[in-house]
């Protein structure tokens, strides 16, 4: 079995985001404004990286979800959605911000998951002129 995990993000310098969790009835999973720490990441040489967030972000994460199959780890994305699409379309066309949804796949090297993404998905991500950013990692073990 594969281990998906998706994360929905709005991105942008105009994004409030106490006022987008109102809008949709929903509180985020996290949330940060420009300038924002970023947690501490200490890297091959274990010497602490100092960084500042460079938006404004609110961001809600699915699962992770275990499945052979990317359209499992969808459902709960689409349920949440698909009642708030057109509130949440008006927002970032009117915020000028942008959407992106992250999809975190973790798998052994023989179980990989089919991926395919339906229209419905596709619907979605082009009303909200959003972007689907994929990482996916192999495991031998």
């Amino acid at each position: 079995m594969a281990q998906i995990k998706i994360t929905f993000s709005v991105f942008g310098d105009s994004l409030i985001p106490e006022n987008l969790s109102t809008i949709l009835n929903y509180e985020p999973t996290n949330y940060w404004y420009k300038g924002d720490f970023v947690p501490i990441y200490k890297g091959l040489n274990n010497k602490g990286i100092f960084r500042t967030r460079k938006e404004n972000a609110w961001e809600l994460v699915f699962g992770p979800v275990q499945t052979l199959f990317f359209s499992d780890a969808l459902i709960d994305f689409s349920s949440w959605v698909t009642p708030r699409l057109e509130v949440l379309t008006q927002y970032v066309n009117e915020n000028s911000l942008f959407i992106k949804l992250f999809v975190l796949i973790e798998a052994q090297k023989d179980e990989f998951p089919g991926i395919f993404i339906d229209k419905n998905l596709m619907a979605i991500m082009v009303k909200l002129n959003g972007e689907i950013d994929f990482d996916i990692y192999i495991f031998d073990e």
